[in-house]
């Protein structure tokens, strides 16, 4: 699959607006609702990058911070998903319109393989940071604008 961000941010607002995309029915209401739905649970520190919750294919995150990779990670209760193969990064997440309605989405260039090493654990560990860096700032902007 090829993708853009202009792509994927789209996706985000269909996933935010029950499938439309300016005035535009890209999915179903009722698949939205599918992907979203919370269908696997993780006990506390079991899932992948804290999850609480997997649906098909978007990953619940928890509403607290942790720590992993030697990075400390606040993604807001953040729904989406990332991966990476052979020298390429994606990350796309968004936090629901309850709570702001905001998500990001990373594609990046990164090293092929991932493993134990220090310089691949840490580079893996840095490209996750991104998106939770560009969450936490979208989460003060948002609480900025209701304050205000």
């Amino acid at each position: 699959m090829l993708s853009t961000v202009g792509d994927m941010a789209q996706f985000i607002i269909a996933q935010l607006n029950e499938g439309q995309v300016n005035g535009f029915q890209l999915l179903q209401p009722e698949t939205v609702a599918q992907m979203q739905e919370k269908a696997v649970t993780f006990p506390l520190g079991q899932g992948d990058l804290n999850q609480e919750t997997y649906g098909l294919g978007l990953g619940h995150i928890r509403d607290v911070p942790w720590s992993a990779w030697g990075h400390l990670y606040d993604m807001h209760g953040a729904t989406g998903h990332g991966g990476s193969w052979f020298g390429y990064n994606a990350q796309l997440w968004f936090v629901d319109k309850e709570e702001g309605g905001y998500g990001v989405v990373v594609l990046t260039n990164t090293e092929s393989d991932f493993n134990s090493q220090g310089r691949n654990l840490w580079i893996f560990g840095s490209l996750n940071k991104i998106p939770v860096l560009l969450i936490e700032e979208a989460s003060e902007l948002y609480t900025q604008t209701i304050t205000e």
